[in-house]
């Protein structure tokens, strides 16, 4: 009988590790996924405005841009 309750209680306690290292690991995952939102948001907003720029470069560029002379 003892026996049967240390296998049972080794069991249980396996287990229970077993899950905190997968809520580890999740908690991990999700704060690496935070992370990367985060880079990417930030590399959209740089994006963003580097198009605009380069845009606004063109436009100012081209001949027919309201505020170029004519040639």
């Amino acid at each position: 009988m003892l026996k049967l309750l240390a296998q049972r209680k080794g069991k249980s306690v396996a287990t229970i590790t077993a899950l905190r290292h997968g809520q580890r690991v999740l908690a991990a995952i999700a704060e690496s996924m935070d992370v990367a939102l985060g880079l990417a948001k930030g590399y959209k907003a740089e994006s963003n405005k580097l198009l605009a720029m380069v845009a606004a470069s063109h436009a100012a560029k081209s001949p027919g841009y309201i505020g170029n002379p004519s040639d």
